[in-house]
């Protein structure tokens, strides 16, 4: 069975690629990744400590 760290980390990636993919990178912040995500961005960056 994965970690739920894992899987918390597999779903930033994912959303992070999405956002990247719509917006284009420059447009996309570190909080819109959080929320994407569904997570808080001080948890963002302890999963990544920038974009």
């Amino acid at each position: 069975m994965p970690k739920i760290i894992d899987n918390i980390e597999q779903k930033i990636y994912e959303n992070a690629l999405s956002l990247f993919a719509a917006k284009g990178y420059n447009q996309v912040s570190m909080k819109n990744v959080a929320e994407a995500s569904g997570i808080a961005v001080g948890t963002l960056y302890n999963y990544y400590s920038n974009k």
